[in-house]
């Protein structure tokens, strides 16, 4: 007899619209200069996050503003929002 999917399971994650989108975009980023990215000056601003007093700094990497929007996207598909408080509340997150 089949198993029925759980309340609880994801579509694989190659199937989401922001992975497609964010797969796309990486493959861009991997034929650009990093060096030439460096030259703008307005990176460093945007592409840095200060989350919980720790300070994450994308502008030293291939990620540009489109790919750190289509990583956030993609973790709202994923529902992060919704497990990360599942699990800091003791329910059982991951059902392999």
């Amino acid at each position: 007899m089949a198993e029925t999917p759980s309340k609880h399971a994801h579509p694989p994650a190659g199937e989401l619209p922001a992975w497609k989108r964010l797969a796309k975009l990486a493959a861009k980023a991997s034929h650009r200069d990093l060096a030439k990215l460096l030259e703008d000056s307005e990176r460093g601003g945007a592409l840095r996050l200060s989350v919980g007093g720790i300070l994450f700094d994308f502008s030293k990497q291939k990620v540009t503003l489109p790919i750190l929007n289509a990583l956030l996207d993609l973790a709202e598909e994923r529902r992060w929002a919704e497990q990360r408080e599942a699990l800091t509340a003791g329910a059982p997150v991951n059902f392999t």
